[in-house]
């Protein structure tokens, strides 16, 4: 059985090497198209559940005043602490789905318990906000899944790196264990300026799972102002595989204004008064946990599908 077991494990080694070998001769085009295939196969999967999420924020103190953060519909005040020079403050959400929309149910404050009268305001939301998803048309759904409540603007669409972006591979690391291929794409400048205005202005790097072609992580840096987001702007995007299904598990945003303040600064030397001006600045931390799948009657609606989708069952 020896000389065997010797055979056997050559041919397996030899099987994993010609994997590496494909999976290195790849070109960055046919990785995204892989990555863009799983990811709408996924999809489906990734909607039949509901999820736990904290939005975690912090910003330097760069002004006299701090900052007053209000809850969604702009009603109450969220707390915020000062710790080493930055202001912090969180908010818990349950995320769930309305129709196959997705629903952030606010269930905690800085990791507390919301107020009674908080408690009562987030009933009374969640009502508005089925009345609402209820009365939504075909194409108001699929705008509501292509942007949903509370997600960053600055989304890149892989698709677009296919046509408007320049992309090659440039190397191999890992992402939460699992070996991945680093492609790197930057903005093609000699496309219509109608194209060039579609795009979101920025390099993005994309970590491709070696062993299911799928965007692990993604970074987009921003090289223009783009909304209330100027240069330098960075976001990450990280999905997880939990159970043979991809989840996005946090989105890390470490932003930089596009409007720059003004401090006036008092100085010890006879003098003029001196002017400093300062970038506002800051980062968002939004992670996702506790996947729970549900049942579900009918299929979910997702862009570019069609509408009337009874509600999922729990």
């Amino acid at each position: 059985m020896k000389p065997f077991l010797q055979v056997a494990a050559g041919i397996v080694t030899l099987w994993s090497g010609a994997c590496l070998l494909a999976q290195s001769s790849k070109t960055a085009s046919a990785l995204i198209e892989a990555g863009i295939a799983n990811a709408d196969a996924n999809a489906k999967e990734a909607f039949s559940y509901t999820f736990h999420e904290n939005d975690a924020n912090f910003l330097a103190d760069v002004s006299s005043e701090p900052p007053r953060p209000v809850l969604p519909e702009g009603k109450w005040t969220v707390p915020v602490a000062m710790v080493n020079a930055e202001y912090r403050w969180s908010v818990q959400y349950d995320v769930l789905f309305v129709e196959g929309i997705p629903y952030r149910r606010i269930t905690g404050i800085n990791g507390q318990r919301p107020p009674p009268e908080v408690a009562a305001w987030e009933s009374e939301r969640y009502d508005r906000a089925v009345a609402a998803i209820h009365a939504l048309s075909a194409e108001q759904r699929e705008q509501r899944l292509r942007a949903p409540e509370g997600r960053v603007s600055i989304m890149t669409d892989p698709k677009q790196l296919l046509t408007l972006y320049s992309c090659k591979i440039t190397g191999h690391e890992k992402v939460e264990k699992r070996p991945a291929t680093v492609v790197r794409c930057r903005p093609r400048h000699d496309l219509p300026q109608t194209d060039m205005a579609v795009r979101v202005g920025g390099n993005v790097t994309l970590w491709v799972d070696d062993q299911q072609p799928f965007f692990h992580r993604t970074q987009l840096v921003l090289d223009r102002t783009v909304d209330q987001y100027g240069a330098g702007t960075s976001v990450t995007f990280t999905w997880s595989l939990i159970d043979g299904v991809w989840h996005h598990t946090s989105t890390e945003l470490d932003w930089v204004g596009a409007e720059k303040t003004t401090k006036n600064v008092d100085t010890p030397m006879p003098g003029p008064q001196m002017n400093l001006e300062q970038v506002n600045q800051g980062k968002v931390i939004d992670t996702f946990s506790n996947f729970k799948k549900f049942r579900i009657e009918s299929r979910i609606l997702l862009p570019g599908s069609s509408p009337s989708v009874p509600p999922p069952q729990p």
